[in-house]
């Protein structure tokens, strides 16, 4: 066997063998027997390739030619039997092997549609997927992603999953992007490579063909695979390159800075966010042309047709933004479908990629790909739906380990949500000891100076949560939710927090103080766009910079007692 193969004859396997299901019923038995029928009718097994992982790909991508196609004798239902006991989706074979001997000699035998049996598949995939899908050697998983997009597309393929085998000696490399791409026409991938000389890595979709790509030592964050699949642009050594996908020089095309989001707008021009998502720029990769554009922070961009809007989410943003470069004024997409309760009209996640001008895929807060339906022109979408669970999602910027191509090819990985971990001290030996039982999306943490209480920011479904917890039990409050909440700050006594809270709904940023037993709360609203705070003990004194109108950072005196400012 090869690496990420399941047991068996490659020619006669069930689906659900394929694909490793680790509960196999009496009905793939059904569908090895119905492939042998197959042969004996046709003179070949219903699916053939060059390599095993070739033959698997079409069993569970692709339908059997109907036997009649190949030898017009065969009686109709004979052969309807025959593709009935090799559909892909076990529930729609034969129940037993005398229900499949009845219906060979059953001449008014006939199948359902084609249509039915794809319907019923999607109806059925969420519950698949919801298990185990593969071999846990597994690194890759394939699926196709229009049986969930548009289940009455007309030549939807079959809904499948299955394993990508990788070398063991060529493990992907995973950190705070997303570290592989596919060719439009979905038939390879490119990784970055966890080897000792973490290169570019070469995997075909169709056989077992894997090998490293020349000229790519030191790979990093941000490839892409042009539209024609003859080139890669990567990023190595704070470096933007172009090489051939066949491997040998990389062109340098430019210097970047904690760059993400790099794609091809076309065969000539590359588009990406620089500096850790302040700078926009696309560059000519055959004139080296660039124009930039300066931005509040947009993190793995998603460029929307016809207008120049561009989509962020990510980093300290959960949350869908859309930015027009022509007033760089900021628009929140809002939700068209029916609120049942107080939801939020924000779109939460982060890493959203436009497919067919009409959907939005992103990686959840959950650590879920979502898909919604999407507007570009008026920035409305509807409900979202899992589409895979348990996707890779990095820290930081939210990446997911995900890749589609434009005949609708899902790879991905699985994988835990980076952002989720547990509050930690370091021990008097350099150990780790818990703090918190919780596992959470903790974000920005403060504790009171004699160490019992501590306020900890953590991102939520719909929001972010400011949590009391006291640390003597373990037990926690929710004092306060917003959009984005900044930095807690406790007074020296322990007795008031102070905050500040960003309202995306309403782009206003505001100071909040109060006690967390008492639960009252003082706002007061300020024309800033972020805040750190700090105190000044001796004359009880909130020390806050932030921006203000114009992107120019300033200092703030807020005495304690009196609601009077001084500016610094």
């Amino acid at each position: 066997t090869e690496t990420g193969m399941s047991l068996g004859t490659p020619h006669y396997m069930s689906p659900e063998q394929a694909t490793a299901e680790k509960d196999l019923t009496n009905r793939s038995d059904i569908y090895s027997l119905g492939a042998v029928l197959y042969e004996m009718l046709t003179g070949e097994p219903p699916h053939v390739g060059g390599s095993a992982q070739a033959i698997i790909m079409k069993i569970v991508t692709e339908p059997a030619q109907p036997v009649t196609k190949i030898r017009k004798s065969v009686p109709p239902n004979v052969a309807a039997a025959t593709a009935k006991s090799l559909e892909k989706l076990a529930a729609d074979r034969f129940a037993s092997a005398a229900q499949f001997a009845e219906a060979l000699s059953n001449p008014a035998f006939t199948t359902s549609s084609a249509t039915a049996a794809r319907t019923a598949i999607a109806a059925d995939w969420q519950h698949r997927l919801a298990g185990p899908a593969v071999a846990a050697a597994a690194v890759l998983l394939i699926t196709t992603l229009w049986g969930w997009l548009g289940p009455s597309r007309t030549n939807a393929p079959t809904l499948a999953t299955y394993d990508v085998g990788l070398p063991d000696s060529a493990p992907m490399f995973m950190d705070y992007g997303t570290f592989m791409s596919i060719s439009s026409a979905g038939d390879f991938v490119v990784y970055v490579g966890a080897g000792r000389a973490q290169q570019l890595w070469y995997r075909s979709l169709t056989d077992g063909t894997v090998r490293s790509i020349a000229g790519t030592d030191g790979a990093e964050n941000g490839l892409a695979v042009s539209p024609g699949g003859d080139r890669i642009a990567f990023v190595s050594d704070d470096l933007l390159k172009v090489v051939s996908i066949s491997g040998g020089a990389p062109t340098t095309i430019a210097e970047v800075t904690e760059a993400n989001g790099i794609q091809w707008l076309s065969e000539a021009e590359l588009f990406f966010s620089d500096g850790d998502g302040v700078s926009l720029r696309w560059i000519d990769v055959d004139t080296g042309a660039e124009r930039a554009h300066s931005i509040d922070r947009c993190l793995m961009p998603q460029p929307l047709p016809n207008v120049e809007r561009v989509l962020c989410g990510g980093g300290a943003k959960q949350y869908a933004t859309v930015f027009d470069l022509s007033n760089d004024s900021l628009y929140l997409p809002t939700e068209v479908a029916a609120r049942e309760s107080a939801e939020t009209n924000l779109l939460r996640g982060a890493d959203f990629r436009l497919i067919e001008d009409r959907y939005l895929t992103y990686m959840s807060v959950t650590g879920d790909l979502r898909a919604v339906p999407f507007d570009p022109s008026t920035l409305e979408f509807g409900r979202s739906i899992v589409v895979v669970p348990g996707i890779r999602r990095e820290a930081y910027t939210g990446a997911g380990q995900y890749v589609v191509s434009s005949t609708g090819t899902l790879v991905y990985v699985e994988g835990l949500n980076a952002d989720v971990g547990q509050m930690v001290i370091l021990g008097e030996n350099r150990e780790l000891v818990p703090l918190l039982d919780d596992l959470a999306f903790f974000l920005r943490f403060d504790l009171t100076l004699d160490g019992r209480r501590m306020a900890v920011v953590v991102e939520g479904v719909r929001e972010q949560e400011l949590r009391i917890y006291d640390l003597e039990t373990g037990q926690h409050q929710v004092w306060l939710r917003g959009g984005y909440i900044g930095e807690p700050l406790w007074t020296p006594m322990a007795d008031r927090l102070l905050v500040s809270v960003y309202e995306p709904r309403t782009h206003r940023w505001a100071l909040v103080s109060g006690s967390p037993t008492l639960h009252q709360l003082r706002t007061r609203c300020f024309p800033v766009r972020g805040a750190n705070l700090t105190f000044s003990p001796t004359t009880r004194t909130v020390l806050l910079s932030a921006i203000f109108g114009g992107g120019t950072y300033r200092g703030l005196a807020l005495p304690l007692i009196s609601p009077t400012i001084r500016r610094a």
